[in-house]
C-alpha cells in the first residue's frame, strides 16, 4: 500500500522493540486483571487475598518441568511464533487483512493445542479401575476396559474441545493486542496471566457463599474490559505500534 513502510528489522518486524515494552505489558495486564475480576474475587473472598497473590508468585517461582512449560517457555515461544511472526506476516504479506489476521490466525494456536488429547485420555483412563493389559482376560475384564476406553475417550474429546475453544478464544485477544501495541509483550503477558489463573471456574463462583459478589465482580470486569480494551491498546499510547500500516495495508487486500 502506498505510504506504508515495512518493517526494516526482524526486532521492528516482531515487537521485540524494548521503547514499547513496558505500555504493551502495563496495557494487557491491566486488562487482563479486569476481564479476570471475577475469578479473582472469588479467590480473594474465599482464600483470602494472600491467595491471589500466592498464584502469580508460584507461576513466576516454578519448581517442576510441567511448570516451567506453562508459565515460562509457553508464553515466550507461542507468543513469539504464533503472534510475533503469523500475525503481521500474514497481513504485510497481504495474505490476510488485519480483521481475518485476528479472527482466523488463532485457529492455528488452537489447533496446536489439540495433542493434549493423548494426554487426557491417558489421565482418564489410569483412573480407580486401570485397563486390564492381560491378554488372556475374561470376557467381562474385556468389556469393562472397552467401555472404560470409550468413557475416556468421550471425556478427552470434551476437554480438548472446551480448550481448543479457549485458547483459540485467548488467540484472539492476543492477536489483537500484538496488532495494536506492536509489541511482543503485550500477548506475552497476557499469556502468563492467563496459564497462572486458569480457566475461570464458574462453577467455584457458584458455590461460593459469596456468589453474589462474585458474580457482580464477574459482570462489573467484563463491561470494564469492553470499555478499556480500545483506549488502553491506543497506537497513539504505544511506541512502535504499526497499527495504522497494517490497517492501510489491509485496505489494499
Amino acid at each position: 500500500a502506498a505510504g506504508v513502510a515495512l518493517p526494516a528489522t526482524v526486532a521492528e518486524a516482531t515487537g521485540l522493540e524494548s521503547a514499547g515494552a513496558a505500555p504493551a505489558a502495563i496495557a494487557s495486564l491491566s486488562l487482563c486483571a479486569l476481564l479476570f475480576l471475577g475469578p479473582l474475587a472469588r479467590v480473594a473472598l474465599d482464600e483470602g487475598a494472600a491467595s491471589v497473590a500466592r498464584i502469580f508468585s508460584d507461576a513466576l517461582a516454578p519448581t517442576s518441568a510441567t511448570a516451567w512449560r506453562n508459565h515460562i517457555v509457553a508464553p515466550l515461544a507461542e507468543e513469539w511464533v504464533f503472534r510475533a511472526i503469523c500475525v503481521p506476516t500474514l497481513v504485510f504479506a497481504g495474505a490476510a487483512t488485519v480483521t481475518e489476521a485476528v479472527a482466523l490466525s488463532p485457529l492455528l494456536f488452537g489447533s496446536a493445542h489439540v495433542h493434549h488429547f493423548f494426554e487426557t485420555r491417558e489421565r482418564f483412563l489410569s483412573g480407580p479401575v486401570a485397563v486390564s493389559s492381560s491378554s488372556r482376560a475374561d470376557p467381562y475384564t474385556e468389556k469393562r476396559d472397552s467401555s472404560k476406553k470409550r468413557r475416556a475417550t468421550k471425556r478427552a474429546l470434551l476437554v480438548v474441545a472446551a480448550q481448543f475453544a479457549y485458547t483459540s478464544l485467548f488467540g484472539a485477544f492476543a492477536s489483537f493486542l500484538m496488532t495494536r501495541t506492536g509489541n511482543v509483550c503485550a500477548p506475552t503477558a497476557a499469556h502468563f496471566f492467563c496459564n497462572a489463573t486458569g480457566v475461570p471456574d464458574v462453577f467455584a463462583a457458584a458455590r461460593s457463599r459469596h456468589r453474589n459478589v462474585v458474580f457482580v465482580a464477574y459482570a462489573v470486569g467484563i463491561l470494564a474490559f469492553a470499555a478499556n480494551l480500545w483506549p488502553l491498546t491506543d497506537p497513539a499510547r504505544h511506541p512502535g505500534s504499526r497499527w495504522d500500516d497494517l490497517v492501510a495495508v489491509s485496505a489494499s487486500i
